[in-house]
């Protein structure tokens, strides 16, 4: 893959799972917003998810080696989209500093990679399934 469609890749990826993020905490935020104006995302949330968001695309690379096995990738995987989302989020955002936030963060993002990993992991199943279920073409006419 040349290194600008790479780019251009790992930013359209990057760009969409931004937007699932945003759309998922705006939402939890719309909910508790009544309770709890902190879970409203600020203009510095917004940058920290997008960098969070881009840095995960890039990390998405682990799923396409295929010299290791589909649970190895997967962990390799989380571990780093853990590390990543330990730096960009809790250190650069701040969720250090309160317990409570800090917990609910760290919950919704295994959470959310739990659920990321269930549908990646049938879809692939699938996909295996699907391919050693086809038979080479034979022409019939020649």
């Amino acid at each position: 893959m040349k290194s600008g469609t790479f780019t251009a890749h790992v930013f359209k990826n990057g760009c969409v799972i931004f937007t699932i993020i945003t759309l998922v905490i705006y939402g939890i935020g719309a909910v508790l917003s009544d309770k709890d104006k902190a879970f409203i995302p600020t203009f510095q949330w917004i940058l920290l998810f997008f960098l969070f968001s881009q840095l995960l695309s890039a990390v998405q690379q682990i799923l396409r080696w295929d010299k290791i096995s589909l649970f190895l990738r997967i962990f390799l995987h989380f571990s780093t989209a853990a590390l990543l989302y330990a730096v960009a989020v809790v250190l650069c955002g701040g969720l250090y500093k309160n317990g409570v936030t800090l917990l609910l963060s760290i919950i919704l993002f295994i959470v959310g990679y739990v659920v990321f990993a269930v549908v990646y992991t049938a879809r692939m199943r699938r996909r295996k399934n699907i391919i050693k279920g086809k038979e080479p073409y034979k022409a019939k006419f020649q």
